[in-house]
């Protein structure tokens, strides 16, 4: 049975995704955690600044499309989506950008390697 995602306000299926056999899944799971064995660890702060601050930028520049997917997965209003859900995220990521980028990407380090 395939994954479905169902707008949760008018019960609409908006898209449905093929399951993943195991080896599939096992597959993108090694995929992305060689991607931070391999890249992201071995990148300076500055790389990483580098890339977390396009990542805020492109979620400010495409906030009206993020909500309006945000609206048909969650069935909330357009508004009520970037202000509560994205707007967040977008200066959270601007902060590791920042002066503490150190400590926090340390974490983030910590935290992937769990």
């Amino acid at each position: 049975m395939a994954y479905r995602s169902t707008n949760p306000f008018t019960n609409i299926v908006e898209k449905s995704f093929d399951e993943l056999s195991d080896e599939q899944l096992q597959a993108k799971v090694q995929a992305a955690q060689d991607c931070f064995d391999n890249t992201w660890r071995d990148q300076s702060f500055d790389e990483r600044k580098t890339v977390l601050k396009r990542a805020a930028a492109l979620m400010r520049e495409r906030q009206q499309a993020l909500a309006a997917l945000a609206t048909l997965e969650m069935g909330k209003l357009i508004g009520r989506t970037w202000w509560r859900s994205f707007r967040p995220l977008g200066g959270l990521w601007r902060v590791p950008a920042g002066n503490h980028s150190a400590v926090i990407l340390q974490e983030l380090d910590f935290l992937m390697s769990c």
